[in-house]
């Protein structure tokens, strides 16, 4: 599989679950809004650290840590995930706690250019960090649980 390289770090892959991207290809990019991609940029570039979405395509474990379809058993039912406003990452190097310190103290930046407006609470996902753009109408980041 020729892998298709999207940002300045990141494949199109890392976003896509495997079947989708075996369906669509290339094309799958289309169903990714454009605001995970620049959050995915922006705490890669803010931390100084790789992180990891989905790594299926060089042989990883992750798979639906982008979009996912929407006849998965993997998270809510109408999971942002699902619409391509959600990435679940692994930062090289940090916890859940400070990957969110982070977005936290860049939360005025992310959330007027609407990039991060939602995370869910640390205490629900302690190997991950979940961020989306749904929208929410608040001049702050919304902490949910899932």
């Amino acid at each position: 599989m020729k892998r298709i390289q999207i940002s300045d770090r990141f494949y199109l892959d890392e976003f896509i679950d495997p079947i989708i991207y075996g369906q669509w290809g290339e094309r799958s990019i289309g169903f990714i809004d454009k605001r995970m991609i620049e959050a995915a940029e922006y705490i890669r570039n803010g931390m100084g650290s790789p992180l990891v979405i989905n790594n299926w395509a060089t042989g990883g474990q992750y798979r639906e840590s982008g979009l996912r379809r929407f006849d998965t058993r993997t998270g809510a039912r109408m999971s942002q995930h699902k619409y391509g406003r959600a990435i679940d990452i692994k930062v090289k190097g940090y916890t859940p706690t400070q990957v969110h310190e982070f977005i936290i103290k860049n939360e005025r930046y992310l959330v007027q250019s609407q990039i991060i407006t939602t995370l869910e609470a640390v205490k629900d996902t302690p190997t991950w960090t979940h961020l989306d753009c749904r929208l929410t109408m608040l001049d702050r980041i919304l902490i949910v649980n899932p």
